[in-house]
């Protein structure tokens, strides 16, 4: 309630400022529903409404086109998409102001959030909530939160300056408060209700403000008594004015008293409204549910002496109060306080809030008696004999009780008016429900999902049943009636298939990693469910304990583990389940516990030494379940891993990560700290390029992480020597890189490395600073040179100071800051290029201006430059997109203008032309006869180039060409690798339909759901017939193919997909000779000061990977292909490729 009136106050108070107030509602309920993503999403969705979908970013329109009509955005992506639309709607209304002269609008503007009931989400929500706010623009953004749970007020020693007058606050300290930003000695504080009564310092010029910043301020709320008193009387004032419906004229309507008995008392006797105000006040205590449940047992009263009992006896507590409002329902005789209990029990015990469509089917269910519809209850009795204990959303899409504290009520003191044995009673309906004869058997196959939909229409508890019977039946325990009608169920044959071929259909949390589209036996559905009571049974009907299913091989054992049932698992291992056996994806048991993080699954299934956890996962990269623990940041799991003896803790994966490379990059410093306690942890193991640890401490997302792991590591006597092997670089470069100035200080102070540290190309830190462009990280560096005598211009092998890499990087601060460093700009490099030229070659006309300016103690030379961009080489014209002048270069007498590249990125003419996306540039040269397939300094090509950038007409026009689509760099990665992980699905489909290869395996799953949205038809029967795309399966939002076809009216492809009923195929992919995994997971080759990218080849919310053949032999070759012929031009690389790929090492285990 405090939400609801917070949330109207402010869309009042802020109706003409064009602030939008969104709002978020929790309930334990709907913990499955209110996710952290459903829940951002729904932010975002509120403040497009708000603008009437009149104005949102280029980047969200072109996100919304990239991903299609039936993609979803991940988590990240909404996130990121709510905050740059907040920042889109500072320049919106801004613009907007300036149009309509309301120019106070720009410096007020806001976006407010409200949460209501936090405590009532999952912990990934308060988790999330927590993330968030540490990401999202604070400025722009206020958020109120209301919880029953949280800090308490911290006392400051924050006194309203006023305290001693007649301030209401008195000596109260203060959580809230505003400060004169003028008084310092001593403050000047006013609490919130003297700054609403204007009062301030009385010094002329000051002003009050808000000191909090960006900090978190907590209240308890605790109402008023005159809150709550003028809430007693507006009920009561409802009751005096209410009026019956009815007829006009009728003399039987036409009272002048109000017609509800509590109304007609107070109006018939005075005092009586006024008493009635002031015990319920007393007695409610602040407690707005509380007032409210007295109201309604005062309503019950016939008489004014019985309203004056009634106030006497009103109890404190919502115990007592719910006690006797249960008894009210009780008094009602016994068929309506049953149906009454009954409906109570239902909401109480239901796992989500049912709708009344649901609810009223369930109530109709009666043992022993055939369902009828004519059963149902109305919405106006379900309220009438509930006593306002329940309520119904307007739309009738939720029955809740009116309060959480009803829900505790029920649960705990109030569970003896309820069925003792109700999940019991509610596992039996939904059994007795699948006998309905018109839903009992299958629906026909050529009409499977129209004949569910059907069902469900008609049948509207169909979708609660099937989701959660089965959770019902777990919790009914060891009844007797309940484990009858379970296996009587499970062991008919048409019902099972009738089953699982509707949880193949049914979208929802409970069914959506459901993937068996037929097939399954009943073992298989009982683990699924946690049925362990019944497994004994079924196994004795003669149902393989190791059965798996036609489709994934899957045993019940792996679907037992997956959904965290350790009890199940025990009784499967205990009856003679193999926990080794793999599925055709190569899952074995464990995997798919610890995939889940279902710790209690790991500790039962570690109990059996058999048990292989050394395994590597070839679809997951070869890595191993303790690999996978820490990825997902499962301590528990971590530990109970680390104490097996058969451990090997410094296994490596594809890419040579160990668990502690791994741990390190992703900041998990616990983590970090367990791996270093084991006995046999190698602490240097280097994967193959060259990185150990410490070097991907540096290159951690969180700096204090990033310290507190070199601590460990350094401690550990972590090896400070070693040198990557993309260019030399040491762990205190790749900190340079990351912008870690404190941790490049805490190595420096620990002489872990040396201010003059160099790579194999002569680069030192102040050059990978300056080729980032980061001015604070520059500046102090330059003070440390200075203090060390350190020169600035230190050149590199090529003759490029790091004044060279700020003008080639556009970098006007760092420009300046070595200016002022007395840096100087006339040195030229081995292409004979002073820091003038470099910037004006590349383009960046603001350092052009800046050396240029005559006020600027600058070269003399540089002040008479006059660039003429005719004297440009090719390679720099068709960088900067100039058409006329490229046709004019392209026109004259053979040169060797042509053959000219980019000193410091080896780009040739075309590859810049792919750099400018200018489609028409880059077909003047094509057609001019220049090579599309001449690599650069890293041995990329022009196709690698135009699958990153983001115009799909650069890919269409090279392939015009002829180019090789499958060609790959020296780091053997291919374009439409980069086209996947740049999420460019545009341009990785035109690749396929051109012949490209689609390695590793990882991509075919995801590739083909987006070639069905974005209806890629080519696409599509390529990867059925030649890559094996599974076409029974589910995506991660438990959608299939064939349903996102339709969803997209795909009418072809539906054709095509009906055609092709395979769901799995276990031959090798043609061309598949050599190990694929290996030779597609190669990192780029990079130079100097450019990170090694950590490939992730699936997005965190899009990991729907399917090893489409069995599991390879042989053993991945280890070779790292040979720089040494990679020319050092490769170090101008480090900014065109550095966000190319997203981080493997933070990729999440997830199912497939």
């Amino acid at each position: 309630m405090l939400s609801c009136l917070a949330v109207e106050h402010l869309r009042k108070a802020y109706e003409n400022t064009r602030v939008p107030v969104l709002c978020i509602y929790l309930d334990h309920k709907e913990q499955n529903t209110q996710t952290s993503g459903n829940l951002i999403g729904g932010l975002l969705r509120q403040l497009l409404e708000y603008r009437n979908y009149a104005f949102c970013s280029s980047d969200l329109i072109n996100l919304y086109n990239r991903k299609g009509k039936r993609s979803r955005l991940t988590k990240k992506e909404l996130q990121q998409a709510f905050c740059n639309e907040i920042c889109t709607y500072e320049r919106y209304v801004s613009q907007t102001a300036l149009t309509m002269k309301w120019v106070y609008l720009i410096s007020c503007y806001r976006v407010i959030v409200v949460v209501d009931a936090l405590d009532e989400g999952a912990r990934e929500v308060g988790r999330f909530y927590q993330e968030i706010m540490s990401t999202l623009p604070l400025d722009r953004l206020s958020v109120m939160v209301t919880s029953r749970e949280g800090p308490s007020e911290k006392d400051q020693g924050i006194r309203c300056s006023f305290g001693d007058e007649k301030c209401e606050s008195g000596d109260k300290p203060l959580s809230l408060f505003y400060r004169c930003d003028e008084c310092v000695d001593p403050f000047f504080d006013v609490c919130y209700s003297c700054h609403t009564l204007n009062r301030n310092c009385g010094k002329l010029g000051h002003e009050l403000v808000e000191p909090y910043e960006h900090e978190e301020i907590y209240l308890k709320v605790d109402p008023p008594d005159e809150v709550i008193r003028e809430f007693v009387k507006a009920q009561i004032h409802g009751d005096v004015t209410a009026r019956r419906s009815g007829r006009k004229g009728l003399g039987l309507y036409k009272q002048d008293a109000g017609t509800t008995m509590l109304g007609r008392l107070c109006k018939k006797h005075p005092g009586l409204e006024d008493r009635i105000i002031d015990v319920v006040v007393i007695k409610a205590d602040g407690r707005f549910q509380l007032a409210k449940l007295y109201i309604d047992t005062l309503r019950e009263q016939l008489t004014a002496a019985e309203v004056d009992t009634a106030l006497i006896r009103l109890p404190r507590g919502y115990g007592e109060t719910y006690d006797q409002t249960v008894e009210r329902i009780m008094a009602k005789g016994a068929r309506v306080s049953s149906a009454a209990l009954a409906a109570l029990s239902w909401v109480v015990h239901a796992h989500r809030p049912l709708d009344l469509p649901e609810l009223g089917h369930a109530l109709a269910i009666k043992p022993g008696f055939d369902f009828s519809v004519e059963d149902t209850y109305d919405k106006e009795t379900l309220l009438e004999i509930t006593e306002s204990l329940l309520m119904i959303d307007s739309d009738d899409k939720a029955v809740r009780l009116t309060h959480y504290t009803a829900q505790d009520y029920f649960v705990k003191a109030g569970r003896r008016w309820l069925p003792s044995d109700a999940s019991a009673l509610i596992a039996r309906a939904c059994l007795q429900y699948f006998s309905i004869q018109a839903i009992s058997t299958p629906c026909s196959r050529d009409r499977e999902e129209e004949e569910i939909e059907e069902r469900k229409d008609e049948y509207p508890f169909l979708k609660y049943a099937y989701e959660y019977w089965g959770r019902h039946v777990q919790e009914a325990g060891s009844d007797p009636d309940t484990l009858k009608d379970a296996l009587q169920f499970l062991k008919n044959d048409s019902a099972v298939e009738t089953l699982v071929q509707a949880l193949w259909y049914i979208e929802s949390s409970e069914s959506s990693r459901w993937e068996i589209r037929r097939g399954a036996n009943a073992l298989h559905v009982a683990a699924w469910f946690g049925l362990t009571n019944v497994l004994s049974d079924l196994k004795s009907s003669g149902l393989g304990i190791n059965a798996k299913d036609p489709g994934h091989e899957q045993t019940p054992l792996m679907y037992a583990s997956r959904r965290g049932h350790a009890d199940t698992v025990a009784k499967l291992i205990q009856l003679g389940a193999s926990v080794n056996l793999r599925s055709a994806r190569g899952d074995t048991a464990i995997v798919e516990a610890v995939r889940e993080g279902h710790a209690p699954v790991v500790h039962v299934l570690l109990k059996h030494a058999e048990v292989k956890i050394n395994d590597p996962q070839i679809w997951q990269y070869d890595r191993t379940i303790l690999m996978g623990a820490i990825i997902n940041a499962n301590t528990e799991i971590l530990d109970v891993l680390l104490a097996r003896k058969d451990l090997e803790v410094n296994q490596a994966d594809l890419e040579g990560l160990t668990a502690l490379h791994l741990a390190s990059y992703s900041g998990k410093v616990d983590a970090v700290s367990s791996l270093l306690a084991h006995p046999q942890l190698d602490i240097n193991a280097r994967n193959r390029y060259g990185y150990t640890a410490l070097f991907y401490a540096a290159e951690c997302s969180d700096e204090d992480a990033a310290i507190a792991t070199s601590k460990l590591l350094l401690e550990r006597r972590a090896k400070t020597f070693y040198r990557d092997k993309t260019g030399g670089a040491t762990a205190i470069m790749r900190a340079v890189d990351s912008g870690y100035f404190r941790l490049v200080e805490y190595l420096l102070e620990q002489r872990a490395f040396r201010l003059g540290e160099i790579d194999s190309q002569g680069r030192g830190l102040l050059h990978a600073a300056a080729v980032e462009g980061q001015s604070d990280m520059a500046e102090k560096l330059i003070l440390r040179y200075r203090e060390a005598g350190i020169e600035v211009d230190t050149t590199d092998n090529r003759g490029r100071t790091p004044l060279h890499d700020a003008c080639r990087a556009g970098s006007l601060p760092v420009v300046a800051l070595l200016t002022d460093s007395k840096a100087n700009p006339l040195i030229e490099d081995h292409a004979q290029r002073n820091c003038l030229q470099v910037a004006w070659q590349n383009g960046h006309n603001h350092i052009v201006d800046y050396f240029t300016d005559p006020t600027k103690l600058l070269p003399d030379c540089f002040r008479a430059f006059r660039p003429n961009a005719e004297n440009l080489p090719l390679w720099s014209l068709a960088k900067l997109g100039e058409r006329r002048l490229v046709t004019t270069k392209v026109e004259q007498p053979p040169s060797r203008a042509s053959e000219q590249v980019d000193p410091d990125t080896g780009n040739t003419p075309v590859y810049c032309a792919v750099l400018s996306q200018d489609p028409a540039v880059l077909d003047l040269l094509l057609k001019a006869g220049l090579s599309p397939a001449t690599p650069n300094g890293i041995s990329r090509y022009p196709l690698h180039e135009a699958a990153i950038v983001p115009n799909i007409q650069l890919t269409i026009t090279l392939l015009d060409h002829n180019v090789n689509v499958n060609v790959e760099d020296a780091a053997g990665t291919t374009p439409i690798r980069l086209a996947y992980a740049s999420n460019h699905f545009e341009h990785a489909l035109f690749l396929i339909e051109a012949g490209a290869n689609v390695r590793p395996k990882a991509l075919i799953l995801p590739l083909f759901f987006k070639a069905i949205e974005y209806g890629f038809v080519e696409a599509v029967r390529i990867l059925i017939n030649k890559f094996h795309a599974p076409v029974l399966i589910k995506n991660k939002y438990g959608e299939s193919a064939l349903t996102v076809a339709k969803a997209n009216g795909r009418g072809e492809i539906m054709r095509l997909l009906v055609q092709n009923r395979s769901v799995y195929y276990h031959e090798r992919v043609e061309g598949d000779d050599e190990s694929e995994e290996m030779d597609l997971k190669k990192m780029d080759a990079r130079g100097a000061f450019s990170r090694p990218e950590i490939w992730d080849e699936v997005e965190e919310d899009e990991k729907e990977i399917l090893a489409t053949e069995e599991e390879e032999t042989g053993a991945h070759s280890d070779v790292w292909p040979s720089l040494q012929g990679v020319s050092d031009l490769a170090i101008g690389q480090d900014q065109q490729t550095r966000a190319e790929g997203k981080q493997l090492a933070n990729e999440k285990w997830t199912p497939s």
